[in-house]
């Protein structure tokens, strides 16, 4: 069973109201330790979630230490930073949850680097299950992530070693509220799914390189009749050569065999088409899709897999960031550290639809000739063009009045009928 504990440094007597980091760091409390990045198999895995799974001591080192050695990949780390980069790039505020009214001043107050920064931490939890941060000092942009692998979500426990018995309750009161958790629906993550593909991709191109080095370069060899020892040692020094200057002089009697097995057994079919199976699949699971980074058949269906990562994949991060961000950062900025904010403050992200330039200015125009009046400054930044004022109309001298012919009759004023 766990010892869950809380170490001299959190009594909250001690703490600070205005920067209480160096009471409530968590991270100085933890033992430094390594993820093992050794070499892993179906079979490492299968152990991995025995160990998260069990009932009495649950371990998740063995499974984090699984995703950190998979997850240097070139396509996963696109997908993944693509899944990231929609939740971080999209523009948040502050509003009154009654009025819903944006605060322009109180939004300004989380425009920092540091907010960013665990706004895309937030969205990792997708990946690997969960997520746990302290904020330490806000008023600095401090924070730390906390390692995963010394995490047991079942208990909320935070170990002081990954193998050991002694952790911290992230819940525990002397902490205020500073730790952060963010769990993911999945329970072991989306990186759980595709663990399998993963390692049959990385097997494939480690057998792919071992083929190359073997086969790639053919092999080149010489049948002679001589005997003699200098001839043999001039055959064998030209054999070297030819790698370099592909021409020799041979003694008569001897022949040249390359043998050239690169394109036998189809290694393009055997190791390639594999990779990019398993990268179809690395795709489908995080992005929903393939034809948003790989090559697609139409661009309507490319189209239509971008919707589905926008409308169902990002909306779900965005809002599940929003909730712990509400639920635990608002508390604890407003309450601990004397941020201004009022309880009916919320943290939401801009889900207006962005309109392009000539879309924009399409709209205005109409405005515009509908009678509306547009500020002239709002036009000059929003379209980046200067404005001095607005051009009056040229002014038309009225027409002289025209002179009848003299024709010697009486000028007919009006109709015959009048």
């Amino acid at each position: 069973m766990f010892n869950s504990r809380i170490g001299k440094s959190y009594n909250p007597q001690n703490a600070a109201v205005k920067s209480p980091s160096n009471d409530l760091a968590v991270i100085s409390q933890l033992a430094a330790e390594f993820a093992d990045i050794s070499r892993k198999n179906i079979q490492s895995w299968r152990e991995a979630l025995e160990a998260a799974n069990n009932a009495e001591t649950p371990r998740w080192s063995l499974l984090q230490d699984i995703y950190e050695y998979l997850r240097p990949d070139a396509h996963l780390g696109a997908m993944m930073d693509i899944r990231r980069g929609l939740t971080e790039s999209t523009r948040y505020y502050i509003r009154d949850s009654k009025t819903n009214k944006e605060d322009p001043v109180k939004s300004k107050l989380l425009e920092q680097e540091w907010v960013f920064d665990v706004i895309g931490d937030m969205v990792d939890h997708a990946f690997y299950g969960y997520t746990v941060l302290q904020i330490t000092d806000p008023i600095l942009g401090k924070y730390d992530l906390l390692p995963r692998r010394n995490f047991i979500p079942q208990k909320d426990i935070l170990l002081l070693e990954a193998g050991g018995e002694n952790g911290i309750d992230v819940n525990d009161p002397a902490l205020k509220g500073s730790i952060i958790v963010i769990k993911s629906r999945d329970k072991f993550g989306l990186l759980n799914d595709i663990v399998p593909d993963l390692i049959w991709k990385k097997n494939a191109r480690q057998a792919w390189a071992m083929f190359s080095e073997k086969f790639g370069i053919p092999l080149v060899t010489a049948t002679t009749i001589t005997r003699d020892k200098k001839e043999l040692d001039r055959i064998e020094a030209m054999l070297k050569a030819l790698g370099k200057a592909a021409q020799a002089i041979f003694p008569t009697g001897t022949t040249i065999d390359i043998k050239d097995s690169a394109a036998k057994g189809d290694p393009y079919k055997v190791f390639l088409e594999q990779m990019t199976y398993c990268d179809a699949q690395i795709s489908k699971r995080i992005l929903g899709g393939t034809m948003v980074t790989d090559n697609g058949s139409s661009r309507s269906q490319g189209e239509v897999h971008e919707r589905t990562m926008n409308d169902i994949i990002a909306g779900r991060d965005k809002k599940k960031a929003e909730f712990g961000f509400n639920r635990k950062i608002m508390f604890l900025l407003r309450d601990v550290f004397r941020f201004p904010f009022s309880e009916t403050d919320e943290f939401v992200f801009d889900r207006s639809e962005s309109l392009n330039l000539t879309e924009h200015w399409s709209i205005i125009s109409k405005a515009i000739e509908l009678g509306y009046e547009i500020d002239n400054d709002w036009l000059s930044s929003t379209f980046n063009f200067p404005i001095t004022g607005k051009k009056e109309p040229a002014k038309t001298e009225p027409e002289p009045p025209k002179t009848p012919k003299a024709s010697g009759r009486p000028e007919v004023v009006g109709s015959f009928f009048d």
